[in-house]
């Protein structure tokens, strides 16, 4: 309880103490970030280049993201990972903040994996129609080829699924382990 013999401006909050853990979730969740970010740089780059206009074919989803605008994509992405590490980092100094405005890092991670889902579906229907609409037959996957392709295929699944993926996770777990030390 304040002092009533002392003004209210003299009154000092107690300052949030912060915890390891929280930190290691939020420098790890910043680690993912730069991560993301660095495949957001590689994606402009890309579509500076025209390189990914071939994937365009696969549907209209495709065409509209890989075609049509991807330049204006590709901006939003980056200035969306920018943000995004940004405000982590800064989250790093005061957790609570990290706490209470957690839905645009939530978004983002959404965002983040949706594009994945949309780069693995592109990939999946170039080697649809490279392998002469064969790719989801069962002859075709009984072949001497088939293992190779079958773990090339999970490696780049898991190369662009799990950085999202992980980064939902540890969002999820940071906001719990800063929620749990500020009711404690």
């Amino acid at each position: 309880m304040p002092s009533p013999f002392e003004p209210s401006a003299a009154i000092s909050h107690k300052p949030a103490t912060t915890s390891l853990a929280a930190s290691a979730l939020l420098l790890l969740l910043a680690a993912i970030t730069v991560y993301l970010l660095w495949g957001d740089v590689n994606y402009l780059l890309a579509t500076q280049k025209g390189t990914l206009t071939k994937a365009g074919s696969v549907s209209f989803l495709h065409h509209l993201y890989l075609s049509v605008i991807p330049f204006e994509i590709a901006c939003f992405r980056l200035a969306t990972s920018a943000l995004i590490l940004a405000f982590i980092i800064f989250s790093l100094r005061n957790h609570q903040v990290f706490s209470t405005h957690t839905l645009p890092v939530y978004l983002y991670g959404i965002a983040q994996l949706t594009f994945y889902i949309l780069a693995m579906t592109a990939i999946l229907g170039i080697l649809n129609q490279v392998s002469g609409n064969k790719l989801f037959d069962a002859i075709y996957w009984s072949g001497p080829t088939a293992t190779s392709l079958a773990k090339s295929i999970l490696v780049i699944l898991a190369m662009h699924l799990i950085p999202p993926a992980a980064f939902l996770i540890t969002c999820y777990a940071a906001r719990a382990r800063i929620i749990k030390q500020a009711k404690t």
